[in-house]
């Protein structure tokens, strides 16, 4: 087996994502982004943690099967009438995984770190002088097809007395994610923007790292559920506030983000 080969070609065709998807939220929404990012000198370089490399299946072993660990480190993301700069790291750990036997490949999605993102409470139509958070959550759908990605996410809102089930999106009707690292074809009143190509970003022993930005303004945003306040439902309220539906063409991601490459023989 070529292992020079196989490493590049998974480089290539499996660096990206989010995902999932790096979160957000706080504000009024502008119209349209556009994205110019630079790529930082190496050190700039995020730390990188490939503690949460999913365990290998049966029958899949480490000749061959790649540990990901991304993190996303700048950007912005527009939903509805929510808007937020990603100033925190996003971490999200996956791998591509191979099958000597059967010549399988398999990509398998571990968990997404992120923290809290604080949002004032009236952004989703309660009363001023509380904080309101949002955590995104990986809500399955993850998948590679270079130089794209998709990914589904949901936002959990907390905090102001709406208990733990408020939620925008769910694992059935995400935030449907198809990104890409070229020009999008959103429809209006977005127009397109671009991404930023995968580039070799340094190394750190075995470590292969890259930098991309990924972007989307043409994806559409469910309402949010199970919003409550003294036990009453109030998913009107919420969704009236902070433009839930939104449309394909209203709203928008852009993930400026470095991915590391260990191989799976090579891990800690």
């Amino acid at each position: 087996m070529n292992w020079a080969w196989m490493l590049t070609r998974i480089a290539v065709g499996a660096a990206c994502s989010l995902t999932a998807t790096g979160m957000f939220l706080a504000g009024t929404s502008s119209a349209q982004v556009r994205t110019a990012p630079v790529a930082p000198a190496e050190a700039d370089l995020p730390d990188f943690d490939f503690s949460d490399c999913p365990a290998l299946p049966e029958g899949f072993g480490e000749l061959g099967s790649i540990c990901y660990n991304q993190v996303v480190a700048g950007g912005r993301i527009e939903i509805g009438r929510l808007s937020h700069e990603i100033t925190d790291p996003i971490r999200f750990t996956y791998a591509e995984v191979f099958n000597l036997q059967t010549g399988e490949w398999r990509l398998l999605a571990g968990p997404l770190h992120t923290k809290k993102v604080a949002l004032p409470s009236e952004a989703i139509g309660l009363p001023p002088g509380r904080t309101v958070f949002a955590t995104p959550e990986y809500a399955g759908g993850f998948t590679i097809n270079y130089p794209n990605m998709t990914i589904g996410l949901k936002i959990r809102l907390s905090g102001a007395g709406l208990g733990g089930s408020c939620v925008i999106g769910s694992d059935e009707d995400p935030i449907p994610l198809s990104m890409t690292t070229g020009t999008t074809n959103p429809p209006p009143p977005n127009t397109p923007i671009t991404g930023v190509p995968f580039t070799q970003a340094g190394t750190d022993g075995k470590v292969n790292i890259m930098s991309a930005t990924h972007v989307d303004n043409a994806f559409p945003a469910p309402v949010a559920q199970g919003c409550e306040q003294f036990g009453e439902n109030i998913d009107h309220l919420v969704n009236s506030t902070a433009g839930l539906p939104s449309p394909p063409g209203t709203n928008t991601v852009i993930l400026d983000h470095y991915i590391a490459l260990l191989a799976y023989r090579n891990l800690p």
